[in-house]
C-alpha cells in the first residue's frame, strides 16, 4: 500500500493538484489555448529533433578523434540516436500530431536521454563518461531543453525532466567508475538545480503565453466588434475596403437603382408618443427593412429621421432594379404590419429611380457612406411627390422591371428641378 501511495505523487494529475494552477476557468478558453500550445509544440519538436540529429552527426565526426571508444560511440549514435531523432521529426509532422504531442515529446526526450547515457558509458571513465563533467553537461542541456524548448506543460516537463535525471543516475550507479556518493553530491545536485531553474522558466513561459493568448483573444473580439459596428454604418463591401485602408473610396456606377422612403404624417404621430415609444417604433421598422434589404442583396445607405434610403450598389445590373423594387413592395407590407403591432396608422411613401451616380466614403474618424448625383436627387423627388401607401417608379426603372412587376401608369407629373416626367405607381 505504501508503494502505491507514493506512486500517486508521480503522475501528471497529482502534480497538477499540488502546483500553482495556470488553467483558465472557462473550459472552452482552456481548450483553445491548449490547441494553440500543442500546435507550437509540434513545431518546436520538429526543430528540436533536427538540432539533435545535427549534433549527433557532428559528434560522429568528432568520435574519430577518440581511439578505442570512438567507434563504439559512433555505432550507438547511428544505430540508436539517428532513428530516435528521425522518429521524433516524423511523428511531429503527422496530421494528428497535436493530439499526442505531449506523449511523443516525452518519449523522444527519454529515449534520447537513454542514447546519451549509453554514449557516455562508452567513454567511461573520463570527462566524456557518465560521471565526467562533459558527459554530465549533456544531461543538464537536456533538462533545460525539456523545460523550455519542448513547450511541455509544467507538470509534464517536471515528470520528463525527473525521468532524465533518473536515467543519468541509474547509468552512473550501474556503470560509473567513480564513487556514487560523489556523483550524488556533485552532478546529481546540478541536475536538481537545472530542474528547479527549468521548472521556474517553464512556469513563467506558460504564464506569459497564457497572457499573450488572452491579449490576442481580446484583440480579436475588439476587431470583431469593430467590424460589426462598421457593417452597421456602411455596406459590407465598403466595410471590407475600409478595413484594408483603401482610401479614398470613390466609385462611379453606371447603373444603380435608388430608393427613398418617408413615413406619411409621422411628425403628427410622434406628438402622441413618448421618446422611448418613438425610438421603439422606428427601431422595429428600420430593423425589419434592414433584414429585407439583406435578403434581396440591397444596401441600406442611411436613415434620416423617419426616412430610409437604399440602393443596389453591390448588386448586378440585371438583378439590381428588380431587387430594389421588390424591397419597396416589402417595405409597404412591413410598414402596415409594424403599424398594426404598435396600434399606429403608419403609412409609407416610396420613390425609386435608376441611373448613374457616384458613391464614396467621407470622414476619417466617423465614416459616412453616401451617394451623389442626379439619380439620387430624382429618386428623392419621386418619393416626395408620390402617393401615400404607394411606390412611385421613374420610367427608367419601370422599363427594367416591366413584365415582372405590375405597375400602373400615373401619367406625367411635375417634378421639382426635373420638369414633367412620366411615372408609374405600384
Amino acid at each position: 500500500m505504501g508503494f502505491f501511495n507514493v506512486s500517486r505523487w508521480f503522475t501528471a494529475s497529482a502534480l497538477e493538484s499540488r502546483l500553482p494552477s495556470l488553467k483558465f476557468q472557462d473550459p472552452e478558453q482552456e481548450q483553445a489555448f491548449l490547441r494553440e500550445y500543442r500546435s507550437d509544440a509540434c513545431v518546436f519538436l520538429k526543430w528540436l529533433s533536427l538540432v539533435a540529429l545535427f549534433l549527433l552527426l557532428a559528434f560522429i565526426w568528432d568520435d574519430q578523434n577518440h581511439e578505442g571508444y570512438g567507434d563504439l560511440a559512433s555505432g550507438i549514435r547511428i544505430v540508436l540516436g539517428i532513428p530516435v531523432c528521425l522518429g521524433g521529426w516524423y511523428l511531429a509532422r503527422r496530421a494528428n500530431a497535436q493530439d499526442h504531442i505531449n506523449s511523443v515529446a516525452a518519449v523522444f526526450i527519454l529515449l534520447f536521454s537513454a542514447v546519451t547515457a549509453a554514449i557516455a558509458v562508452a567513454f567511461e571513465p573520463g570527462p566524456l563518461g557518465i560521471t565526467g563533467g562533459l558527459g554530465a553537461a549533456n544531461f543538464l542541456l537536456i533538462i533545460v531543453a525539456v523545460c523550455t524548448l519542448t513547450c511541455l506543460p509544467l507538470t509534464n516537463a517536471l515528470l520528463v525532466a525527473s525521468g532524465v535525471i533518473a536515467i543519468h543516475s541509474l547509468a552512473a550507479a550501474l556503470w560509473g567508475s567513480g564513487e556514487f556518493f560523489e556523483f550524488l553530491f556533485g552532478y546529481f545536485s546540478n541536475d536538481l538545480y537545472a530542474l528547479v531553474l527549468g521548472a521556474t522558466a517553464c512556469y513563467q513561459t506558460e504564464r506569459t503565453r497564457r497572457g499573450q493568448f488572452m491579449a490576442k483573444r481580446k484583440l480579436a473580439e475588439q476587431n470583431l466588434r469593430y467590424q460589426e459596428l462598421l457593417y452597421t454604418m456602411v455596406p459590407e463591401h465598403i466595410a471590407r475596403r475600409i478595413a484594408k485602408n483603401q482610401f479614398p473610396i470613390a466609385d462611379y456606377h453606371g447603373e444603380v437603382s435608388v430608393l427613398f422612403s418617408d413615413l406619411v404624417g409621422f411628425t403628427a404621430i410622434t406628438a402622441s408618443l413618448p421618446p422611448r415609444g418613438l425610438v421603439t417604433v422606428l427601431n422595429d421598422l428600420f430593423s425589419a427593412f434592414d433584414v429585407a434589404a439583406k435578403e434581396l442583396n440591397v444596401d441600406r445607405i442611411k436613415t434620416i429621421g423617419d426616412g430610409y434610403m437604399a440602393a443596389s450598389v453591390s448588386g448586378n445590373e440585371v438583378g439590381g432594379p428588380l431587387s430594389v423594387v421588390l424591397l419597396a413592395i416589402r417595405m409597404v407590407e412591413l410598414t402596415r404590419e409594424i403599424g398594426e403591432k404598435h396600434h399606429l396608422p403608419l403609412s409609407i411613401r416610396i420613390g425609386v429611380h435608376s441611373g448613374d451616380l457616384i458613391s464614396g466614403v467621407i470622414g476619417t474618424s466617423r465614416y459616412a457612406y453616401d451617394l451623389w448625383g442626379t439619380t439620387v436627387n430624382l429618386a428623392s423627388r419621386l418619393e416626395s411627390s408620390g402617393v401615400p401607401g404607394k411606390i412611385q417608379l421613374s420610367e427608367q426603372t419601370y422599363n427594367k422591371v416591366r413584365g415582372t412587376v405590375k405597375a400602373v401608369e400615373r401619367g406625367h407629373i411635375d417634378v421639382k428641378g426635373f420638369g414633367s416626367l412620366r411615372t408609374y405607381i405600384i
